[in-house]
């Protein structure tokens, strides 16, 4: 099985404290600029270096982001081809989750789309779009068997 998590079930695998051989054993997991930024932005020090040694351990193949869109507070990615336009499936879920930040949401379910993989993400309204567009999602409870 291929997956990409949303940003926060980064939060919740270190929270509860979930073995990252169980997350191995699901199949391959795949990560991109958006949730390492997200991360990288957190304020908390602390949580932030847990945060990246999880994924450190977790060792997620990095997909390039398939829309161009370079805002805010993401940090560039010196191997993503620089991209203007914004695909379909970006302009589709912007605006459809719980993030204060819908863009880049958005942004992860284009990969997870164009890609062909299973969004793991507990974010409902994000979830329900997502499937709309043909993107195969699950709560990371489900993922786990919780």
């Amino acid at each position: 099985m291929r997956f990409i998590f949303d940003t926060q079930i980064y939060d919740y695998i270190l929270d509860n404290n979930v073995d990252s051989q169980v997350i191995d054993k699901c199949g391959t997991l795949y990560i991109t600029n958006v949730q390492l930024s997200e991360i990288k932005n957190i304020p908390d020090t602390n949580k932030r270096s847990k945060l990246l040694n999880l994924i450190e351990n977790l060792q997620p193949n990095k997909l390039n982001l398939d829309s161009g869109i370079w805002l805010d507070d993401l940090y560039w990615d010196d191997s993503q081809p620089w991209v203007d336009e914004t695909g379909e499936a970006f302009k589709a879920l912007l605006g459809n989750s719980q993030n204060k930040r819908p863009f880049k949401d958005a942004l992860i379910g284009e990969v997870a789309k164009n890609h062909n993989l299973l969004l793991i993400t507990n974010d409902k309204n994000f979830s329900n779009k997502a499937v709309l567009l043909g993107i195969k999602t699950m709560t990371i409870e489900d993922f786990l068997g919780v």
